[in-house]
């Protein structure tokens, strides 16, 4: 796999790059990964796009990572040995879509060979329903990595990136023939009782034990930091503060909450169903650089020589972490070239555990050389 980073965020410096890569006959896909700084616009991108002879799939993200180093502008292209399948699900968060039919038409990957990437708009509704549907289709017997593509601006654009253009309200479904070793991690750790959501549509809770959300999880954060949660401050406070989801058998799952609604209500990045138990959580930064550790030991558990290193982590990650950041980058460094994003989500199972939707996680992919 031939990587390249460019660090200007220009279109002018990216162009070459790609056509280069386009133009090598051992090349036969293109993965693209750009900083949403880099303001990239449909009108701009799509004509570089749509003139690209080879498969071409990826994202826009608040920021990259190259190496031991996280940016804010610049690309990544990666040019692919293996012809990359992509299929491509619109109107993500429209409820007239019929997911599992979505879904059911990439049934037939369910006996291929390789690893499935997900690159999906973060701030979409519907993102658990689709990653259920293809659990159901696809069972576990493929390794799925991915992420939520979009922007710190908490608004939803095009950020997600095809031949078809810049999208969004969109997923790629990318079946690449290589083999992959994931590990994924988290570090929080739960501080209050278990809450009811007595009300809830797609990634908004309403109504936390039948009070307004942002009363129940204001009550807990205040009482444990000292800070109460509100519209002016919310995002600076819940940074510290996700909830978490107990599933059978797994890690608890993390839902970051992003904003709040007039009516008290809490958005989060992903669904919450109602009827489900919480838990709010927090944690230090030792533990959350420990279990990226940990992330990528059971990752390069086999390691071989030669392999791409996708690390997939939560922009809110680094926003807690802060200058500790570098730390969780050098605690997943290898031999091999480390590249990634610091999304609006994460995506993974290891051909174990139940696919999810994660947040605030860290995300380790080897993919190995066909």
């Amino acid at each position: 796999m031939q990587v390249r980073f460019e660090a200007t965020g220009t279109l002018a410096a990216l162009t070459p790059i790609l056509d280069a890569l386009d133009a090598q006959p051992e090349i036969a896909g293109l993965l693209l990964l750009t900083c949403d700084d880099n303001g990239f616009s449909p009108a701009a991108l799509d004509p570089i796009l749509h003139k690209l002879g080879k498969p071409v799939f990826g994202g826009i993200f608040p920021r990259l990572i190259f190496g031991c180093e996280h940016f804010a502008r610049g690309s990544i292209v990666v040019g692919l040995p293996v012809r990359p399948d992509i299929r491509r699900i619109g109107q993500l968060s429209d409820a007239a879509l019929d997911i599992d039919q979505a879904a059911a038409a990439c049934a037939d990957l369910r006996a291929a060979q390789g690893s499935l990437l997900i690159f999906v708009d973060g701030f979409a509704g519907r993102i658990g329903d689709l990653i259920g549907a293809l659990f159901e289709h696809l069972g576990l017997g493929m390794n799925q990595i991915g992420g939520g593509a979009g922007s710190l601006s908490l608004m939803q654009k095009p950020c997600v990136i095809s031949n078809a253009g810049l999208q969004q309200d969109v997923a790629l479904l990318v079946h690449l023939e290589i083999d992959s070793r994931i590990g994924s991690g988290h570090g929080w750790t739960v501080i209050s009782d278990s809450i009811k959501v007595t009300a809830a549509h797609q990634n908004t809770i309403q109504q936390l034990n039948y009070r307004p959300a942002l009363e129940v999880y204001r009550e807990i954060v205040s009482a444990h930091g000292g800070t109460e949660p509100g519209p002016d401050n919310f995002f600076t406070v819940a940074k510290a503060y996700p909830f978490g989801i107990h599933k059978l058998g797994s890690e608890v799952v993390v839902r970051d909450p992003i904003s709040v609604g007039s009516d008290g209500s809490l958005t989060c990045v992903g669904e919450v169903a109602p009827g489900a138990f919480v838990h709010v959580l927090h944690g230090e930064p030792l533990a959350l650089i420990a279990a990226a550790g940990e992330a990528a030991r059971r990752a390069c558990a086999g390691a071989r020589p030669g392999e791409l290193r996708l690390f997939i982590d939560c922009i809110s990650r680094v926003l807690f972490l802060g200058e500790r950041f570098t730390e969780e980058l050098a605690i997943v460094q290898g031999e091999e070239p480390l590249i990634g994003m610091l999304a609006i989500g994460e995506i993974c199972n290891n051909g174990r555990d139940y696919p999810e939707f994660l947040n605030k996680t860290a995300v380790l992919g080897l993919l190995a050389r066909p």
